[in-house]
């Protein structure tokens, strides 16, 4: 019976976006509902979002540091880094 349960929840597409979510370094569950609830679904839809080429160059990644903002502003570059580094972060 709990083997059928999880197996539904692991089907869920909520659980798999969130999940998918999750994994990007900045990204923690709190932001990854508010994300959800934005309507978006996959990691390429987050690229677009946050207007993030995949596999950026170094240059292009190191820029996203630059400048001093709020911390919402702050927030957003980490998720940007993170969805841009995210292939290499997965790299063991």
């Amino acid at each position: 019976m709990a083997n059928i349960d999880a197996e539904k929840i692991l089907a869920d597409p909520r659980f798999q976006s969130l999940s998918a979510f999750n994994r990007i370094h900045g990204i923690g569950p709190h932001t990854a509902r508010r994300l959800y609830d934005l309507g978006l679904r996959t990691l390429e839809e987050l690229e677009r979002y946050f207007e993030v080429t995949p596999g950026m160059s170094d240059e292009e990644t190191i820029s996203l540091l630059e400048g001093s903002e709020n911390a919402e502003a702050a927030v957003e570059k980490t998720i940007k880094i993170g969805l841009a580094l995210r292939h290499d972060l997965s790299q063991p």
